[in-house]
């Protein structure tokens, strides 16, 4: 007979206690009703009896580990002994960041270490605040269990150096990631780094963990040119349930990595084995090492999803790079739609093994050799100089985009990095009409005027400081002069970089986004957010539309890239939802006449908007709404979904538009409750449009403006100068703006 579990007020107070409590049938429930006071001693206990357990004893050591998870994820208390002091951090400003964190470069005595910072305060909402906390506890712990040569060492967590911060501590890896130290040295051996990144994998899934993120960006090369896996904030138990979809419903992971049935877990429930969707991302990594580039780097998110689920599509075998038969046939095989005809890592590791074996010894009776021919040798990389050793830093210029004849009038294009696309949220198109017959925007008093300006380090967001011009900037005009401005609040965070709230001395605001100016090839998240904003600035700088916002100037001076935007203090359409609910018929008439004149404009001067949702839709306290922003799947169109290498046109502006609408009457996002997977198969498969919630109820005229916009058909649908001439937007006579409430 089992002994009887310990009520809530008793607490466990050695070894053998726990390990009565180890033996009940629900362990993990007994533990998780113990009184929150003595969740700390148990912990401690957990983790000593977790390093004293031999390999021999593996089923018991993963039955602690899998209390020591539930324990630190329902009370995010970590067992004392990963705790590090006497952490110093380097610098002003971070060196890397993503998600909800950023990457600073520090020592512990005399070893560089990498600091990643949590960064809680960008979170406003307390319960996503603690979500957010509870998963980098998880990571610390599962990343302080992981022992082995490919994979990232662990050092410990730290509490003091930021306030009211945590930061996971690593060792420093000066080489960057493979992909971009495959860039600087691209004769390095590729073989040699997919043996190891399988060996690593192969350790981790015989601990029953998976990784959940593999890519290669996520794949670190040490000082011996070893690869080791990173980032463990997604990795977790085989057998475990996960949550596999963020609240707004996205996907959680690397969309161009993600294995099929990822996608269909969101419809039919987890599947029992996770290891194969490892095996998956793997191969998608190969193909990534061999070309450079992500998989389906030619294809919008969105696209892919429909691409890999509906058509079981594949990336194609490179042609002009090495990709020899073996290797391809096991990225082949790795691919295969039933996960449980993937090979396992152990298999996929030997393999590999053998392939580089036979290439060392000589041996060309399996063609291993001829297979990796033109891979160097490992020997002669091992002179390469470190990152630190070679000058990466980029020679700031001014993005000059020029129209011209040959400017196709569809997309054919789109750049994609580390698994992103990053298509300009404004995108250049062929002029709709003459240039010449053009009129000249007229000046604005901040306009260029703060292209120059320089801003000198801030160590604290709210922290006012003296910004000046530099005449000889890159940016600068011929006109610019000298303005004091003091940055205040932090208002955003996102993909493009931190938006404050900035004031001149004369009371007028903007709202100034900072980026980090990349300083090493291995800053993927800069580069991508720099370049955006240079992007940005260079196409909006030339508008001016009452309903689109307003460009002031960028300031280029490293480490930060600042990019000056008309401030709205209204907010966005979006933050009006969440604060209010659903708009009334007559302000959702009133701001989307306004926005389609906002659009009719950019498509009057070859420009794509590309990411219209609510989000993007800023207002002032007087109803003037005016566009900014990017892109999204549940805003996106059918043409835009299936597209691959085929364009598109103005229209899915209006398919967006029309979900706009759908936001202001009904209070919520289109689609809401679906994962995207759900609403590409939709748009796609199904010829479904966004449905209407059940609690709104359109009027004839809302109903007839809504399908118009979302004709599945894009040749059917009205361009923005017809969208502004339908009945539903004429206001009552008389009607003034009241605002929102």
């Amino acid at each position: 007979m089992k002994p009887s579990p310990p009520s809530p007020q008793r607490t466990i107070e050695n070894e053998e206690q726990l390990r009565e409590v180890l033996a009940l049938a629900e362990p993990v429930k007994t533990l998780l009703s113990l009184d929150k006071s003595c969740v700390q001693g148990v912990v401690e206990l957990l983790e000593s009896e977790t390093n004293a357990i031999s390999t021999s004893n593996d089923q018991y050591r993963r039955l602690c580990m899998k209390c020591l998870r539930a324990l630190v994820k329902k009370y995010q208390i970590l067992p004392s002994s990963i705790f590090l002091s006497n952490i110093e951090c380097h610098g002003d400003y971070p060196v890397g960041g993503g998600g909800f964190s950023d990457i600073w470069k520090g020592s512990a005595g005399k070893q560089d270490v990498c600091l990643k910072v949590i960064r809680l305060h960008i979170e406003g909402d307390q319960q996503k605040r603690h979500k957010i906390y509870s998963t980098f506890c998880q990571e610390a712990l599962l990343w302080t269990h992981l022992k082995h040569q490919n994979v990232l060492p662990f050092l410990g967590v730290n509490t003091e150096l930021f306030p009211s911060r945590f930061c996971l501590i690593s060792p420093w890896m000066k080489n960057g990631d493979i992909i971009s130290f495959l860039r600087r040295f691209p004769n390095h051996d590729r073989l040699k780094s997919f043996v190891e990144i399988a060996a690593g994998l192969q350790y981790l899934h015989s601990l029953g963990i998976v990784h959940g993120d593999i890519k290669g960006v996520n794949i670190l090369v040490d000082n011996n040119l070893q690869c080791c896996l990173a980032d463990f904030g997604l990795a977790a138990a085989a057998t475990e349930s996960q949550n596999i979809t963020s609240a707004s419903g996205a996907i959680k992971g690397s969309l161009r990595w993600l294995a099929p049935e990822v996608y269909m877990s969101v419809q039919n429930g987890p599947e029992k084995d996770k290891c194969p969707r490892d095996v998956y991302a793997f191969a998608c990594t190969i193909y990534e090492i061999m070309t450079g580039q992500p998989p389906f780097h030619d294809l919008l998110e969105a696209a892919l999803i429909y691409h890999v689920l509906m058509l079981k599509a594949r990336p194609e075998r490179p042609t002009d790079v090495w990709c020899p038969d073996n290797v391809w046939n096991l990225v082949e095989r790795c691919w295969a739609e039933d996960p449980q005809q993937r090979p396992r890592t152990e298999q996929v590791h030997a393999f590999l093994k053998e392939l580089m074996s036979l290439r060392n010894v000589g041996n060309n009776a399996e063609s291993g050799i001829v297979l990796v021919e033109q891979v160097a040798k490992t020997r002669d990389t091992l002179d390469y100089p470190v990152a630190d050793e070679v000058d990466t830093t980029p020679t700031p210029s001014p993005i000059l985009l020029h129209r011209s004849p040959e400017l196709s009038p569809v997309i054919r294009n789109m750049s994609v990095q580390d698994g992103q696309s990053h298509h300009q949220p404004l995108e250049l198109r062929q002029r709709a009409r003459n240039q010449q017959n053009q009129t000249v925007p007229p000046n604005h008093s901040k306009r260029d005027i703060l292209s120059g300006s320089q801003i000198p380090s801030l160590s604290r967001p709210m922290a006012p400081k003296i910004i000046t011009t530099l005449d000889d900037h890159p940016y600068s005009s011929s006109d610019s002069a000298t303005f004091e401005l003091s940055r205040g609040e932090l208002i955003r965070e996102d993909q493009l970089g931190k938006t404050y709230i900035v004031t001149t001395t004369d009371g007028d605001t903007m709202a100034m986004i900072t980026a980090e100016v990349p300083r090493t090839d291995a800053s993927h998240d800069q580069q991508t957010a720099a370049q955006m904003m240079r992007n940005q600035r260079v196409l909006l700088r030339r508008l001016s539309h009452p309903n689109v916002i307003q460009c002031f100037g960028l300031v280029e001076t490293p480490p930060t890239l600042n990019l000056f935007l008309e401030h709205l203090p209204g907010g966005s359409i979006a933050e009006a939802l969440e604060k209010f609910g659903k708009l009334s018929d007559e302000n959702t008439r009133y701001f989307t006449s306004q926005i389609a004149s906002g659009l009719e404009y950019l498509h009057s001067e070859g420009i794509l908007h590309r990411g219209l949702k609510a989000e993007n839709i800023l207002m002032n306290h007087e109803g003037v709404v005016k566009i900014s922003g990017f892109s999204t799947p549940f805003w996106t169109s059918p043409e835009a979904a299936y597209n691959r290498g085929r364009g598109y046109d103005y229209k899915l502006d209006i398919w967006a538009l029309g979900c706009v609408v759908l936001e202001m009457l009904s209070g919520t996002r289109p689609w809401a409750g679906l994962g995207e997977s759900d609403v590409v198969l939709k748009l796609l498969s199904e010829k479904y449009t966004p449905p209407l919630p059940p609690d709104v109820v359109l009027s004839e005229l809302a109903g007839d403006f809504m399908k118009w916009c979302l004709t599945i058909n894009p040749h059917a649908r009205p361009t923005a100068a017809m969208v502004r001439t339908h009945e539903y937007l004429a206001l009552p006579l008389g009607w003034k703006y009241g605002g929102i409430s």
